[in-house]
């Protein structure tokens, strides 16, 4: 008889466990149909305005690049913006986002003249320039142009 219980455990176990994740994709379904409802219909509307200056004559952007690149590549950097940056949209705007703390006074010398040239240049000084804190860049450029 024991035998024939612990048999039956892993299908009930199976049986419930497909009951509780259809349960649970139902709900989720069901909370984001709501929560898509909820702002469609009762979010304000807001009109995209067009290529006008704000009061205080700066150019409102629909659309913020962030092209993520190191102290160190100048060439690429230039390769970009004569190839995929060649052609100017008033209404989209393209940073070169890169992190500056504990580079050569070289390098950054060599940031703040391309910087002055092109004005394409967010320099980070409290971001160390690695594969590890691309996540940290990202987040600082948001908040750096937000402030801007």
């Amino acid at each position: 008889m024991t035998y024939l219980r612990l048999d039956l455990m892993p299908k009930l176990q199976s049986i419930m466990r497909r009951k509780f994740l259809a349960r649970t994709n139902v709900l989720a379904f069901l909370f984001t149909v709501v929560f898509v409802f909820l702002c469609v219909h009762y979010l304000p509307e807001r009109e995209c305005q067009s290529n006008r200056q704000t009061s205080g004559s700066k150019l409102k952007h629909r659309l913020i690049a962030l092209i993520l690149s190191s102290p160190d590549n100048l060439e690429r950097r230039n390769t970009i913006r004569k190839t995929w940056l060649a052609e100017h949209d008033a209404t989209v705007k393209h940073f070169f986002v890169i992190g500056t703390q504990d580079i050569l006074p070289e390098q950054r010398n060599t940031l703040q003249s391309e910087k002055q040239k092109f004005d394409d240049l967010l320099l980070l000084p409290r971001l160390q320039d690695s594969y590890g804190t691309l996540t940290k860049k990202v987040i600082a450029n948001v908040i750096q142009y937000s402030i801007k």
